[in-house]
């Protein structure tokens, strides 16, 4: 049968996706252009635009000799807002990644984390085929959403807790 214990020698990582959008939510930057829209799964009631859904692509062991430290592939989706929104924010959040997220380590309700290096792809800028109901800034507006996109890959790996 299956053991439900867990063997003290055993790694378990955290949700690094769960992780990764806590943080983006967690950045003042972030809060000042969307407050608290970083989702990891678009919402099915109440879109209010713009905001984010985080997708995490793959997780390969960056680490041949142990499971402990992973590559993290991330695709990051800006929905919604005028074009310029839409680049402002995905530019702000690679920004993030690559000069405050990289380097450092972060805890976690998913666990304490530590980030090493981050490379973030190019932007890629487009529009829905589909005209749709929005709501921007509080009003309603009908046209095509537009969507900043971009991936970005990250060598993490648990950390130890602060503690708090």
């Amino acid at each position: 049968g299956l053991r439900s214990e867990v063997s003290d020698d055993l790694v378990i990582l955290p949700d690094w996706l769960a992780a990764m959008s806590e943080w983006l939510r967690d950045q003042p930057e972030i809060i000042d252009l969307i407050d608290d829209r970083v989702y990891t799964v678009m919402p099915s009631r109440s879109k209010v635009f713009p905001l984010v859904i985080v997708t995490q692509i793959t997780d390969p062991t960056a680490t041949p000799f142990a499971h402990w430290a992973v590559r993290t592939l991330f695709q990051f989706d800006v929905w919604g807002g005028p074009q310029s929104a839409t680049w402002t924010i995905a530019e702000t959040i690679r920004a993030l990644l690559t000069q405050r997220f990289a380097r450092n380590a972060w805890d976690m309700t998913a666990g304490p984390i530590v980030a090493g290096k981050v490379t973030a792809g190019g932007i890629r800028r487009t529009t829905e085929d589909v005209v749709a109901s929005l709501t921007e800034d509080g009003e309603e507006v009908n046209r095509a959403a537009p969507r900043a996109s971009f991936d970005a890959a990250a060598v993490l790996h648990p950390g130890m807790s602060s503690g708090s």
